[in-house]
């Protein structure tokens, strides 16, 4: 219940806030050389609305979207992809291309793995359950995970009573 607040006895009430990450994903591409190619953000709804678009010199070369639940379909992640296979091309990136991914859903869609075929881009899913040495992207996204959610906590902590909305998302 977002009404609700929290607090040890003698310390302030905190305002318990799910931040946008229930209904938002953010998906990126990071080259071997630390390139960051365009971000992704998918918000949870039915249009993509104003507030939703960061602000361009902040998020540089984004993509937002709008799905059913906020998390990556076969759909969002193929015209993703078309996106960053423009960035590495312009960038000169040499083809075939590995692409280490999750075993989301949405990376074992038939139009997504046709072109993945088709233009070159090797899709190597880390095996779920297993240590960090067989999940890369885990060690990689934790750091980013701990950031984000620190930088979370700490807006939650400074506009205690303030909804955490999706323009106030993308300016994070």
């Amino acid at each position: 219940d977002r009404g609700k607040t929290i607090a040890e006895v003698g310390k302030p009430c905190v305002k318990l806030v799910t931040a946008a990450r229930e209904h938002t994903s953010l998906d990126v591409l990071i080259g071997l050389d630390g390139w960051l190619y365009g971000a992704h953000l998918i918000f949870k709804g039915e249009y993509i609305q104003r507030q939703m678009i960061p602000d361009k010199s902040k998020v540089p070369n984004s993509k937002v979207s709008a799905t059913p639940k906020g998390y990556q379909t076969g759909s969002s992640l193929l015209e993703t992809l078309k996106i960053w296979d423009r960035q590495l091309l312009s960038r000169n990136v040499p083809k075939p291309v590995v692409w280490m991914t999750d075993g989301h859903s949405s990376r074992l869609n038939r139009d997504v793995l046709s072109w993945c075929r088709e233009s070159q881009w090797i899709m190597y899913i880390s095996p779920p359950h297993t240590t960090g040495i067989h999940q890369p992207l885990d060690q990689i996204f934790k750091s980013w995970h701990d950031t984000f959610n620190g930088i979370i906590k700490r807006w939650c902590n400074e506009h205690t009573g303030k909804e955490l909305s999706k323009s106030i998302f993308t300016d994070i």
